[in-house]
């Protein structure tokens, strides 16, 4: 069996963001909706990509 690591997982309700990390590269693993608020998300797996354009992102917002 191949080698698994654990991986986690990152519920993104920031449609905005979401869509600046898709067009960066970043891998969506999932969408849905809060079955409370109806609010949309996206799923992304975090890992050094990820958390590198989401720091690109915050830096550019502020």
């Amino acid at each position: 069996m191949g080698d698994i690591r654990c991986s986690n997982i990152h519920y993104n309700y920031d449609i905005e963001m979401c869509n600046w990390l898709l067009k960066h590269g970043a891998k969506a693993i999932g969408c849905g909706t809060h079955n409370k608020t109806g609010n949309t998300f996206i799923v992304f797996l975090v890992n050094k990509q990820y958390k590198s354009m989401e720091n690109e992102y915050k830096k550019l917002k502020n």
